[in-house]
């Protein structure tokens, strides 16, 4: 369906409760401007295609009651002029993304109120991690998170890349304060490396200090990679 016809099409669903949605490419034909609350609209999945498309297509919209999201932006697809979209988010609970890290990041400052978080990372993994990882300044991202799964496609976990991953792992997983809640699930799916002891020892350290289950991971699985999930880290079969 072409945005010249969706959006004008899904701004007359505004009894909407929840909606899926496939968006092949922008249209050549001009959009019409639309000025619509989507009162009742409480989850949203939409799946951009591979040709030109823009955050943009959402500047009509308002989104009051959204608690899930689902997008998943195309090859083409433009961040430019976000701020609109960004502000819909503020009762978001679950968010899926796949996508880049770094856009990811600027997205998660508007959602105070997130919980569970599924992505998958197309480009490096640092920003996010670094982003995710708690401390006591002020304006934590995603203070109330308690559900993480991250798949990344171009980063691999080593006794150098490792650090950052246990640094955020370590401090979602002690109780800040009342405004923060601890880490409940983590998973991640990552290429693997090198696991040398010394980054064992340091995941056996976390184990012992902050997590209840642990097993050493196992490297050279024919996947070529591990998951970890909170705490629990195996090879992948």
């Amino acid at each position: 369906m072409q945005t010249s016809i969706w959006v004008p099409l899904f701004a007359h669903c505004t009894n909407l409760q929840n909606g899926t949605f496939t968006i092949p490419t922008l249209s050549r034909n001009p959009i019409p401007p639309v000025n619509v609350t989507m009162v009742h609209l409480t989850s949203l999945s939409v799946r951009f295609g591979t040709g030109p498309s823009s955050i943009e297509l959402f500047d009509g919209f308002r989104f009051p009651s959204l608690t899930s999201l689902h997008i998943e932006p195309g090859q083409d697809f433009s961040w430019r002029h976000p701020e609109h979209f960004y502000d819909q988010l503020g009762s978001l609970r679950t968010f899926s993304f796949p996508g880049n890290s770094e856009h990811l990041v600027n997205l998660l400052r508007h959602t105070p109120s997130l919980v569970t978080l599924h992505t998958t990372i197309l480009t490096n993994l640092h920003p996010l991690l670094i982003g995710l990882t708690a401390s006591d300044e002020p304006n934590l991202l995603v203070p109330e998170l308690k559900q993480l799964t991250i798949q990344a496609k171009r980063w691999t976990l080593s006794t150098t890349s490792g650090g950052p991953l246990l640094k955020m792992i370590a401090s979602r997983t002690r109780h800040l304060d009342a405004s923060c809640y601890q880490l409940e699930q983590f998973t991640t799916v990552i290429p693997i490396v090198d696991v040398s002891v010394d980054l064992e020892r340091e995941l056996r350290a976390l184990h012992m200090s902050r997590l209840e289950q642990w097993q050493p991971p196992r490297p050279g699985s024919s996947a070529g990679e591990i998951v970890v999930e909170y705490g629990w880290w195996r090879a992948s079969t």
